[in-house]
């Protein structure tokens, strides 16, 4: 993967957050998985407008983001 780093978290999961479109996977101990993906939007069928200029946040928002305990399981 492109531009990816990945650290290990203090509880043991596995955080990756990649580019040059910034996703991220945070892997937990329990084997659950919580997947981000920031996009500028997407065309066909259902499209709600034209696509964003730029990715709506940074990967260090996306990663902050993706730390949060109110969204793990």
């Amino acid at each position: 993967m492109r531009n990816c780093e990945t650290e290990r978290l203090p509880d043991g999961s596995q955080l990756s957050v990649w580019g040059p479109s910034v996703e991220a996977s945070l892997r937990l101990e329990g084997g659950s998985l919580l997947r981000l993906r920031d996009i500028t939007g997407y065309l066909g069928t259902g499209s709600p407008g034209p696509l964003l200029k730029k990715y709506p946040i940074t990967r260090e928002q996306l990663r902050e983001l993706a730390l949060k305990p109110e969204l793990r399981p």
